[in-house]
């Protein structure tokens, strides 16, 4: 049986694995909104204060918060093939 996965809808979260946005959000345009997933333009400093807001409440409530950039940082494969990704 795996760790990873949702057993129930009710409970308390007690892992995330996140990833901070950056660069890649300049994608997000009029023309990739569908694309994205999107209904509107992106405001790159809103959503990585969003972002940081969230991450923020998560660590308050005891949630451990796994960063994908400290994940893959050691990861060549992955730093050469999605560099931006690990960037801090």
């Amino acid at each position: 049986m795996s760790g990873f996965g949702v057993k129930t809808a009710y409970g308390d979260l007690k892992r995330v694995i996140m990833h901070r946005p950056g660069a890649e959000l300049k994608k997000v345009t009029d023309q990739t909104l569908k694309e994205f997933n999107f209904t509107r333009p992106v405001d790159p400093e809103r959503f990585v204060s969003d972002y940081d807001a969230m991450l923020s409440v998560f660590q308050r409530h005891g949630v451990e918060t796994l960063l994908l950039r400290d994940i893959l940082k050691d990861d060549d494969e992955c730093t050469r093939l999605y560099g931006f990704i690990v960037r801090t």
